[in-house]
């Protein structure tokens, strides 16, 4: 029998099953079954899901990321400061103070400006502008100086300042396809303009009023408020967004800015600044001017690309060159090399020829350093290496594959395609006058002159049609086809097709085509565009190349967009030698052809002895003539002819050990989840074969999560969503429906399932209500418009082969049934687009026939019915006119509903997915299994298997029932803490029921993981052989006798058993299983870092990696040290009310300003006697509007609090209004909302927020919001640090430690049990333990996914898995939990628990397990 290992892989998850099995004999046995956990945060697989490809340390890397530009921006300052020093513009002891800014100097306990000169110039050319300026704040002295210094000497503290802010300040560094924005579809641009006119249309919208607005410029469109803002006359930024309908009518529709529509403001402010021939500076004191308000990084100047800065710097120190001529001097030059570059001769040597300002400009301040390299994730090509000398080594290394945009590759792949089209006609007589339908006549059409055609076609255009491939070779449409999706658009040169495309407008077409079948210079254009980043590079290059390109076709070329960085699996060089033999027609030449191949394929074509020619090689080329034959082969025997090999493996390993078997390095997938499961995956293979010994055959399934890519994930995750809402509709729906006919269960997922196919049909309607497509989008409609829509819903389902209407109160009788419209037994497809409702008599008259093929028989037939009656059938005609307009007729549901034959491979479609998904896995479990003498790519005995089959399988062996036993308990424990829900029930027959309307029972237990291995363990090749064979609509019935259990008829068939106890088996081994997690506890270890450094290397300087030396100081935090928000202390004044006699001491406490004025005279009169001070007032009391004042306000100063800047946005809450810090602004801003009928969508609106501001001196759109400091603690000890504060991260006590009593077994736990993050990370540094000693107890430690066992009142032992732990309490859930049945009800309102069912407390009986990564208990 072979030993067969099963493996399920999903994101977060692997299932195994081992299993001996004689497929013939019938006989089997499971040895091993178990599920490993890799822990991961929902939101991480949720990300995953959506198609966010992020690991768990992006975080990480991204704040990373930003402390690099942190420290780069430092490091150009430090070469900058060192530069401006050796020019003796900065003294030599001046260091950078981040507390005392380089404009101010420190005085007498007082920040003092600078550049009060400067300052007094710019306030006086200000008032000249605008005579009402309200204020001119000393900040903007830099924006003068910059505009001064572009006419005018500065000083040279002048110009350091204004050089050190273009350091800060530099620009947005801007790629080639950044520029320009993604077309929608629709023209959207930004203005800036004045209001003409405004008024209310009287529509709404979205609950909004529709309000027509015409600017000034002409601009007039519809703007969606709450109200009609007053903007007459004024100057309002709009985003324009211009659509044009199918009637060729243009809809404008006005928009306010958000932040996420910074791309259009850039886009014209660059467009001004370039326009009016303006600086950065020049434009901002041009705001400054018009209105004090403006804010310099807002409206007027946001994101503004790099070069309009260098070039405004470059400018200025042009013009300050005139004064200061060592901005010239080739020897000052030299010094600022030295100065920088002390070992690295080459750039010394090549900075010493550059000016002074080129040194500013281009070493220093816009220095960009080019992007890593990520050539090692490129894939190595299979047929082409390179080999090199090392140390005096031979070495060969693998050629990378070629960008798939290369011209290469894209001939490369026209041609594979040519070769791979298949041609049927219609209607094709034979030659004894028959007709066949669909005939394949490729082999007669597809002539090496007709390849040749469809190439030329393909060669010069983007993407053609089927329609344009057929035409070209002299066919039709309308007779033949091909086997290609209809109405899909096959892609050809892209990269020929563009380059062609933009040349031609300029040129003409002759030049451009002249241009673009010049390969050599083809090639150049398309490196260029490909690889250059920065437009202005391209430009040039573009420009000194040797390519002989006029003005005008250098700009469009520039112009483009850049390539995108996707990659094919070949080298250029192989594909060049491949195409060599692919070329067919005009474009082959034996010329092409390799020297050394055109003498191996004569030993072939002559059939001559060859040692290095394969017996493989000969026997696919064996029908070749001459060397005239090698021409128009398809990719495969083209790999044969150049190379010998095609699918075969270059280098066989087969593992002979455990050992062997190696992890993937960090980093080597772009996919980091996928390289967590795959990785996890060789361990775990690596241990069942330590235990059971070496698998025969390893058979993989892998989740639809981990085989898609990121579009299609993030597709099948909205879907889902979009399900799952469609689902609680249709509960609701139901459950009103059940009201008035008790045979309806709305937690019947079959039930469910016929209601979403009726909804599906009804909502294909055209003209329908907005109310009823209201109702129909949303998850959890109202009583009364349920009833709304049901009634609606009532006579609009037709039979699409009777076209009778079905009621929808009759929907759940059984005069009505859901129909496969391609058999299931034909076809593996069970979605809701195969199915349909139809009476019962049709699904049993139909029987095995495809719907349009039953149609086209019966063509208007009558079948008799219940009682009696009669059903007449649609004609053909009939049929397919009312399913293409019940259901349109692009849909998926009609092709299947006028599917003339079964659809090619359903399951074949499935199976090469997952071939090509887990490629990277099957190759690295092939050497496991590989036996000798085995060739092939993939070995045999990788076997790849499919969820279609294996849910089916799964179903048919039983196997869900088990699940369904397994899951009973719970179920059981629902129905008695919630008994109304029907959670648990039996039928009259004594049949038990589970409520699965809103639960996905498989996923409530990770035992599944293990039962889906087991499954696919058990799944053959001729599982699948059968039923790819049915799908091609032939039926293996060599294999039925094995497959299929042959006393049912042909319609109840189900698949054989793998052996006969094989389900009970099963249930044994699935109650046995403890999940196993991956522990993921290492949060911080010793940091060693490397860095470069010049070394001396046989007497020259050299850059060499060198590793830093340990420093106790040095660690690596694999964890959020807190969250993201820092909040600042503040401390407030806080007023309680207090006898006047206690504040006699303390005058200044004292609220009231007149109270406190006479007690300060007291204490004056009596020298601060306070005894005296109680006496006077005593003798005189303080009469205040006629009362005896006896008690006041004291003032008390309270620093326990910390504020945060929030926005002012709609989300203000009134308790968020009363906490603001700024007293005059809290009440401001009440007194508002007061006036805005307290409606804070309102007054907080960005409308609302312009009314609020528009009399301010200064705007206002943030505020200071306070709290209690709580659990918040300070950022540090150094400068500041202490004064900010900052909140632990949910999930940071990382530890939970337990003394258990050597004697009595009990648990020991103190309030200081759980041990928090920032302790952890002291106490490892310090080498210190995380637990006290404790005389006559043994301390263990607790970590989330810990494993502990308990024995209950019983003795059984119940095993729980660690979740988190607060103070003294520990919170648990079972070991195989996955999720709830019924979210914060099953267990708790948290999801997890301290005590089991019993009521025994967890942490005080337990036992710590170590479980190992195949779930034994060790």
């Amino acid at each position: 029998m072979k030993k067969i290992l099963g493996l399920d892989l999903g994101t977060n998850s692997i299932g195994w099953a081992l299993i001996t099995h004689d497929f013939i004999a019938k006989e089997g046995e499971i040895l091993g079954m178990g599920s490993r956990i890799l822990p991961m945060g929902q939101d991480v697989i949720s990300d995953f899901n959506k198609g966010v490809l992020q690991s768990e340390a992006a975080t990480r890397t991204n704040y990373r990321g930003v402390r690099r530009l942190r420290e780069r921006e430092i490091l150009r300052r430090d070469r900058l400061i060192k530069v401006l020093k050796e020019m003796n513009w900065l003294k030599t002891d001046f260091e950078p103070n981040h507390l005392v800014p380089f404009a101010y100097q420190f005085e007498d306990g007082k920040f003092l400006f600078k550049f009060m000169a400067a300052y007094n110039e710019m306030k006086a050319w200000l008032e000249s502008k605008n005579p009402t300026i309200p204020f001119v704040p000393f900040d903007w002295t830099i924006y003068y100086l910059r505009v001064k210094a572009l006419k005018d000497q500065l000083s040279r503290e002048e110009l350091c300042w204004v050089i050190m802010q273009f350091n800060q300040k530099r620009g947005y560094f801007q790629l080639r396809g950044d520029e320009e924005l993604k077309s929608t579809g629709a023209s959207k641009y930004f203005v800036s303009d004045k209001v003409k006119i405004i008024h209310d249309t009287g529509e709404k919208s979205a609950g909004k009023m529709v309000l027509y607005i015409e600017l000034e410029e002409g601009i007039a469109g519809t703007f969606r408020s709450t109200y009609v803002p007053d903007w007459v006359g004024k100057s309002v930024d709009f985003l324009v967004t211009e659509t044009t309908n199918k009637k060729g009518e243009t809809k404008v529709e006005l928009t306010t800015p958000s932040d996420t529509d910074w791309t259009f403001r850039k886009k014209r402010i660059e467009a001004e600044l370039s326009n009016k021939h303006q600086t950065v500076a020049q434009k901002v004191m041009d705001a400054f001017a018009r209105d004090a308000r403006v804010k310099i990084r807002g409206k007027e100047v946001h994101t503004i690309d790099r070069k309009f800065y260098k070039e405004e710097l470059e400018k200025i120190l042009s013009t300050q060159a005139q004064y200061y001529p060592e901005l010239t001097n080739g020897e000052m030059s030299k010094k600022l090399a030295a100065v920088l570059y002390k070992n690295n001769l080459k750039q010394k040597e090549f900075t010493s020829n550059q000016s002074v300002i080129w040194i500013l400009l281009n070493d220093i301040l816009y220095y960009q350093r080019p992007l890593k390299s990520k050539k090692s994730l490129i894939t190595n090509c299979k047929y082409e290496t390179r080999s090199y000398t090392e140390n005096g080594i031979q070495k060969i290394k693998k050629v990378k594959a070629a960008p798939k945009s290369h011209p290469v590759f894209q001939e490369y792949k026209i041609w594979s395609l040519v070769h791979n089209l298949r041609i049927s006609e219609s209607k094709h007589q034979l030659s004894d006058g028959s007709i066949e339908s669909n005939k394949d006549v490729s082999y007669e059409v597809l002539t090496n002159d007709n390849k040749a055609k469809i190439f030329e076609l393909m060669d010069f255009a983007s993407e053609v049609s089927a329609d344009q491939i057929l035409k070209s070779i002299g066919l039709k449409a309308t007779t033949h086809a091909i086997n290609y999706e209809e109405g899909k658009k096959i892609k050809g040169n892209e990269t020929k097709a563009i380059i062609y495309r933009v040349l031609k407008n300029v040129s003409g077409e002759e030049r451009a085509k002249s241009i673009a079948n010049d390969q050599d210079k083809l090639e150049k254009i398309w490196h260029m565009l490909y690889s250059l980043g920065k437009k202005e590079d391209l430009a040039k290059a573009l420009s000194i190349q040797n390519l002989e390109l006029s003005r005008e076709e250098q700009e469009v070329l520039a112009d483009l967009d850049p390539f995108k960085k996707d990659y094919g699996s070949l080298s250029v060089k192989a594909m060049r030698k491949l195409l060599s033999v692919m070329r067919t027609g005009s474009y082959w030449k034996l010329d092409n052809i390799p020297v050394e191949n055109v003498e191996i394929l004569g030993h072939i074509t002559d059939a001559t002895e060859n040692e290095s020619i394969s017996m493989q090689s000969r026997k696919q080329l064996a029908h070749l003539n001459g060397i005239e034959d090698c021409q128009g082969l398809p990719e495969y025997l083209a790999g044969y002819a150049i190379y010998g090999r095609h699918s075969e493996a270059e280098n066989v390993i087969i593992y002979k050990n455990p050992e062997d078997i190696k992890l993937l390095k960090q980093h080597s997938l772009r996919n980091p989840i996928v390289e967590k499961v795959i990785n996890e995956t060789l361990l775990v293979v690596r241990d069942i074969w330590k235990k059971y010994g070496k698998p025969d055959e390893i058979h993989i399934e892998t989740g639809r999560e981990l085989k898609l890519p990121n579009e299609k994930r993030k597709e099948l995750t909205q879907r889902r969503n979009q399900n799952e809402a469609t689902n609680q509709r249709a509960r609701a729906i139901l459950k009103e429906l059940s009201l008035q006919d008790g045979n309806i269960n709305p937690f019947s997922l079959g039930h469910i399932e016929q209601y979403k196919l009726y909804e599906e049909a009804t909502l294909n309607e055209k003209d329908i209500d907005d109310e009823i497509i209201k109702i129909s989008r949303k998850s959890d409609p109202s009583v009364s418009e349920i009833k709304k829509y049901i009634l609606w819903q009532e006579q609009r389902y037709k039979s699409p082969y009777t076209g009778q209407i079905i009621p929808l109160s009759k929907l759940f009788t059984p005069a009505y049934q859901v129909e496969h419209i391609i058999p299931k037994s034909l076809y593996y497809d069970d979605s809701i687009n195969n199915k349909v409702i139809c009476e019962a008599e049709v699904n049993k008259d139909k029987d095995n026939e495809l719907g349009y093929n039953y149609m086209l028989k019966s063509n208007g037939k009558t079948i008799p019915g219940l009682g009696g009656k009669s059903i007449k059938l649609l004609t053909a005609e009939q049929y397919v006119t009312l399913v293409t307009d019940l259901y349109g007729p692009r849909s998926s549901k009609v092709k299947n509903l006028l599917a003339k034959e079964v659809p090619d491979g359903f399951i074949a479609r499935q199976l090469n997915d997952t071939r090509y998904i887990s490629k990277k896995i099957m190759s690295l479990l092939d050497p496991v299994v590989r036996e000798e003498g085995e060739t092939a790519m993939i070995s045999k005995n990788i076997v790849p298997t499919i969820g279609a089959i294996n849910a089916s399988l799964r179903q048919e062996w039983g196997l869900s029932q088990v699940w369904k036993d397994l899951m009973t308990p719970r179920f059981q424990r629902m129905q008695e803490k919630d008994p109304a829900g029907m959670w648990y029930y039996k039928d009259a027959e004594g049949k038990v029921h589970l409520r699965q309307d809103n639960v996905d029972i498989k996923r409530l237990d990770h035992r599944h993981h293990a039962i889906d291995a087991l499954v696919a363990a058990c799944v053959t090749r001729n599982h699948v052989n059968y039923l790819n064979a049915l799908n091609n609509e032939t039926i293996r019935r060599d294999l039925e006798g094995k497959l299929l259990d042959l006393t049912k008829t042909r319609r109840e068939r189900s698949f054989l058993k793998p052996w006969p106890n094989f389900t009970a088996e099963a249930k044994k081994m699935a109650e046995c299983i403890i999940a196993s997690f991956k522990s993921d506890n290492k949060i911080i270890t010793k940091a060693q870092n490397y860095y470069q450094k010049y070394a001396q290397v046989n007497g020259e300087w050299k850059k060499r990696w060198v590793a830093q030396e340990n420093h106790p100081d040095y660690w690596a935090v694999r964890q959020s040290l807190h969250k993201e928000t820092v909040s600042g202390q503040v401390t407030l004044r806080e007023y309680t009310s207090v006898t006047l006699s206690n504040l006699m001491g303390e005058p200044d406490k004292i609220a009231n300003p007149e109270i406190r004025k006479k007690v300060k005279a007291a204490h004056a009169l009596f020298n601060g006697d306070i005894k005296k001070i109680r006496q006077h007032f005593k003798d005189n009391p303080i009469i205040l509007d006629g009362i005896e004042v006896v008690k006041t306000e004291k003032i008390t100063f309270n620093n326990q609090y910390v504020a945060t800047r929030k926005p002012i946005t709609q989300d203000l809450t009134l308790k968020q209004l009363d906490q603001i810090t700024d007293s005059g602004l809290r009440k401001e801003l009440k007194a508002y909302l007061a006036k805005m009928d307290n409606k804070p969508e309102l007054a907080f609106s960005p409308e609302g927020m312009e009314i609020f501001n528009k009399d301010r001196k200064m705007p206002v759109y943030k505020v200071r919001i306070y709290e209690d400091k709580g659990k918040k603690f300070p950022v540090g000890e150094n400068g500041n640090k202490g004064l900010k504060f900052v909140e632990a991260n949910k999930g940071t006590n990382l530890v939970f430690v337990i003394y258990r009593n050597n004697e009595t077994g009990e648990n020991y736990i103190d309030e200081n049990s759980s041990i928090g993050f920032n302790d952890v990370l002291a106490l490892t540094k310090e080498n210190l333990p995380l637990f006290h000693d404790k005389e006559g107890y043994s301390p263990f430690i607790l970590s989330p996914n810990d494993i502990v066992s308990i024995e209950n009142h019983d003795g059984d032992k119940l095993y729980f898995k660690t979740i988190n732990f607060s103070k003294h309490q520990c919170f648990f859930v079972p070991v195989n939990f996955s999720s709830t049945i019924l979210d914060k009800i099953e267990y708790t309102s948290m999801n997890k628990f301290e005590r089991e069912d019993n009521g025994i407390m967890i942490k005080s009986k337990c036992k710590k397990l170590t479980i190992s990564r195949l779930g034994e208990i060790q």
